[in-house]
């Protein structure tokens, strides 16, 4: 849940402040192909961060912290001898 409010929380951070400081940009009129390749890469950016968001509300994640210790003990015995 926290990875998933991370990612739509920077979408979001994305989609308000980034395209605010992208739209006043005095150096897009002078380099008009940086300024394209920057709204492209915000724009997937955010896309990306939405996509996985959704993704990681969907897929069950399971505790792996929970049977750490019940993995890796037969690897801990094995290394003893």
């Amino acid at each position: 849940m926290i990875v998933a409010v991370a990612l739509l929380g920077y979408a979001i951070l994305l989609l308000t402040a980034g395209a605010a400081a992208l739209a006043r940009a005095r150096w897009a009129d002078r380099a008009p192909r940086l300024a394209v390749a920057a709204w492209l890469a915000l724009t997937g950016s955010a896309v990306v961060s939405v996509v996985l968001g959704g993704v990681a509300l969907v897929v069950p994640t399971v505790r792996v912290s929970a049977s750490l210790s019940a993995l890796l003990a037969p690897s801990f015995a094995d290394a003893r001898t």
